[in-house]
């Protein structure tokens, strides 16, 4: 019988290391903007701010990652569960 040896916790980040389990996905995104603007934007919370940097924004169809993105902009906390 092969013996299986639990993976060495420094290879992971700490954050998603629990007693039963490791998560194994991790994902990112991006935000990206035009260098020609005039006025740069400094902070997630300037992609949604349309008096400041005017222009098209584009998102996601689906909220699962732009309501990440609007509740750092808000500097809100999540809700501890998000309806799917």
């Amino acid at each position: 019988m092969r013996r299986t040896v639990p993976p060495s916790p420094r290879i992971f980040r700490p954050a998603p290391i629990r007693p039963c389990a490791i998560g194994s996905v991790a994902w990112s995104a991006v935000v990206v903007y035009d260098k020609r603007l005039k006025r740069k934007p400094e902070s997630v919370a300037d992609f949604f701010d349309l008096k400041k940097i005017p222009g098209k924004r584009v998102l996601p169809r689906q909220p699962k990652y732009s309501l990440e993105l609007a509740l750092m902009a808000t500097a809100s906390r999540p809700p501890m569960c998000i309806q799917r």
